[in-house]
């Protein structure tokens, strides 16, 4: 660990709250989280202190738990965390912080450009401010996302799944344009073009490199589409398709450990989902915040989340992340939100 200085802001911070006018708790806890610490020591003193923290986060029931065991069990504070799918977990924070109500002081969520919407609307506090990543050895590649004011703490492998009992390994495609074969003709599944920022992209990145004649062709091929990413690989399991157009590996393994015959195979370009950390501007424990998020930055606390057997992948598994990873930036939703009509148009489901 690199030397560091004593954290004079964090003993600033005590004493400001000790003198002059009283400061409603809002107005303190947001003194407290725009501090920057500068040592670990004294952030897990600061944070026993407080001794708990409230995460909303949108991680499989499994990771929730492994992490927050993990940290209490290092550093012996409770921690109460909430599993909010979709969009809950941001409309849930949007809403309690709106009417100054009691809300999670740090967000884990698989949604970077709406934390980065918080961390430039102030709502959040940008990662390179925290002191957090001066606590690191050794800060890796894709750790640090500074365009949206943020770390990543898992990565999931994306791409294609199929069936296994319909699909020889020697005919799984390599390459999107494999999958124009007319032996695919009617055998691809796949959820709306729009059906999430990432899908929507994705199929922007098809239509820029191979152009609306390869989409309208890929539309051709796809026999039915599904809402979501649950029906779409109950119906390739039963062999209602023989490709499903976009997966997460964690999703085609879980089904595997059930029996299901399903696999999975990496097409580029592809679109990462990413798992992101926010911390609140008006935390109400904002060192325990801090040491979480820093715990989760760490291989120790990574490892609690991630697993590259099964493709979730933390930023310290640099040479298991697929080459052409990169977070989707608010350019290229902005990009392809404006062309979704042209996108979905050519490929016609």
């Amino acid at each position: 660990m690199k030397n560091k200085i004593l954290a004079t802001a964090v003993a600033a911070t005590f004493l400001l709250a000790g003198c002059g006018a009283p400061q409603d708790q809002g107005a303190a806890a947001a003194a407290a989280a725009n501090q920057k610490v500068s040592n670990l020591d004294s952030l897990i003193e600061s944070a026993k202190k407080e001794g708990s923290l409230l995460i909303y986060t949108s991680l499989t029931e499994p990771d929730m738990k492994a992490m927050t065991a993990g940290f209490t069990e290092k550093y012996g504070i409770q921690v109460q965390a909430l599993r909010l799918g979709g969009n809950d977990a941001a409309t849930r924070f949007d809403t309690e912080t709106s009417a100054n109500a009691p809300s999670a002081d740090l967000l884990v969520l698989a949604d970077p450009l709406y934390v980065g919407d918080l961390t430039s609307s102030g709502k959040a506090v940008k990662m390179e401010d925290t002191g957090l990543y001066d606590l690191l050895d050794t800060i890796p590649k894709h750790l640090k996302a500074p365009e949206i004011g943020t770390a990543v703490v898992q990565i999931v492998n994306a791409g294609i799944a199929y069936n296994t009992n319909s699909v020889k390994p020697e005919d799984v495609p390599k390459s999107w344009e494999d999958l124009l074969d007319p032996k695919w003709k009617g055998k691809l599944i796949n959820t709306p073009v729009d059906s999430s920022v990432n899908n929507l992209v994705m199929w922007g990145q098809l239509y820029d490199k191979y152009g609306a004649d390869y989409v309208k062709k890929m539309g051709a091929q796809t026999s039915r589409t599904y809402p979501n990413l649950v029906p779409l690989h109950e119906a390739l399991a039963a062999g209602d398709g023989e490709i499903a157009l976009q997966s997460g590996q964690f999703y085609v393994e879980g089904l595997k450990k059930a029996g299901k015959p399903v696999g999975f195979a990496n097409l580029s370009p592809s679109v990462y989902p990413v798992n992101v950390l926010g911390i609140s501007a008006r935390a109400k424990n904002p060192y325990t915040a801090r040491l979480f998020s820093y715990y989760l930055m760490t291989k120790e606390g990574g490892k609690t989340i991630t697993n590259p057997a099964t493709g979730s992948y933390s930023a310290w598994d640099e040479d298991k992340i697929p080459a052409d990873f990169k977070i989707v930036t608010k350019e290229q939703k902005d990009r392809y939100n404006g062309m979704k009509k042209e996108i979905m148009d050519a490929y016609g489901k």
